[in-house]
């Protein structure tokens, strides 16, 4: 692949519907009734990302570069709306300390701002239900996330959720920095498949969607609170 390209992975179904990833840009995706409505959705992802890491205080990845589609799968699930099983190249290479810090980095700021782009929804709306709702999806998707590798801290976890959703979405963050990583960061073989319900996971595979799902809903929640 050209140094200059932006390696992108994607899920197509026998029907048209697409999801594409870039893994070495935030994990980020598009998704689109075709490929290419997909990657055009990528492209604005992208854009919004490498604003995201500016104000981060990083310096982003090129993204005028065109795209080079480096493994193609059919997708299981539903990829027009993001809910996608592929488990890629990008996941089966074993975890090092370098990609770890970074995700973890990165997991810091999401959460931070999902948090305080919550409260300030829920100023501008006076209690937006919604956001009760968001919270405690991505709580629990966290753990869901974290359970996947089998005899790992979130596969022995039975969490007791709350009525404290706030309470809840800073939890699952501690329980995934504290717990999962550094399990992940210990197993001896870090690259192991596992198939949990019909899908494979992969130590990588959790950290990467687990970052995807909160940069998801995190733009998610600015273009709600930007439309008002």
């Amino acid at each position: 692949m050209n140094a200059q390209e932006i390696a992108v992975s994607i899920e197509v179904k026998p029907t048209g519907e697409a999801m594409v990833w870039a893994f070495d840009f935030l994990s980020l995706s598009g998704q689109g009734i075709n490929e290419r409505d997909a990657l055009r959705d990528l492209q604005r992802n992208l854009e919004w990302g490498s604003d995201w890491l500016r104000a981060h205080g990083e310096t982003p990845p090129a993204i005028d570069a065109p795209f080079n589609i480096v493994e193609r799968q059919e997708a299981t699930g539903y990829p027009e709306i993001g809910d996608t099983e592929g488990c890629f190249e990008w996941d089966l290479q074993p975890v090092d300390a370098v990609i770890v810090e970074q995700i973890e980095r990165y997991l810091i700021w999401s959460r931070h701002d999902v948090m305080a782009l919550a409260r300030a929804w829920l100023e501008e709306s006076e209690g937006d239900p919604m956001i009760s709702w968001e919270l405690t999806h991505l709580a629990r998707a966290e753990l869901y996330y974290a359970s996947r590798l089998r005899g790992s801290p979130g596969d022995l976890m039975r969490p007791e959720w709350s009525e404290d959703r706030w309470g809840d979405i800073e939890w699952s963050r501690r329980f995934f920095l504290e717990q999962h990583i550094p399990y992940v960061l210990s197993m001896p073989d870090s690259a192991r498949v596992y198939a949990v319900e019909g899908e494979r996971w992969t130590a990588r595979k959790t950290l990467r969607r687990a970052l995807w799902h909160d940069l998801y809903h995190l733009r998610r929640l600015q273009i709600r609170l930007k439309a008002g």
